[in-house]
């Protein structure tokens, strides 16, 4: 495993713990459990989402730990104002980074980047209401995947 995956794999998704005790799988490579971890996976990204796998990890990291917008994607809830964090909120979060002195991040590289984070937490909420509303209460499991670290 190398080291981009162990920070992954280590930083995803701690949130909800305490309102999730069970785990649940889905479409689109992501499972949430008890511990909430996601795990970005290149190759179970849809074919067009796939150049924002590596711009998420290469842009989004340089500034700040990963686990900060992957909580607000497991969540819902803005990384730092604590507001909702859905499509809109993402796009301006996306910007607002992008504006920040040396982020480089690029205009194309906001619009994969949006077009990814706006994906992932559509797929997280799918698995939110599934889990709460038909989830397998006897099933628990420690892992995540929304797509590898390739």
């Amino acid at each position: 495993m190398n080291e981009i995956t162990h920070k992954v794999r280590r930083w995803l998704f701690v949130a909800l713990a305490s309102s999730v005790s069970t785990s649940w799988a889905g479409p689109g490579g992501v499972r949430l459990s008890s511990a909430v971890e996601v795990e970005i996976s290149r190759d179970e990204l849809p074919p067009h989402l796939r150049a924002g796998h590596a711009v998420f990890l290469e842009r989004c990291r340089q500034c700040h730990e990963l686990k900060r917008p992957l909580e607000a994607l497991a969540t819902g809830v803005g990384p730092v104002s604590g507001t909702t964090f859905e499509a809109n909120e993402i796009k301006q979060y996306v910007v607002r980074m992008m504006r920040k002195r040396g982020s480089k991040i690029s205009r194309e590289d906001a619009v994969i980047l949006v077009q990814l984070l706006v994906y992932i937490r559509e797929v997280a909420k799918r698995q939110q209401v599934e889990g709460f509303v038909g989830g397998d209460p006897t099933t628990s499991t420690t892992t995540s995947t929304v797509g590898s670290t390739r």
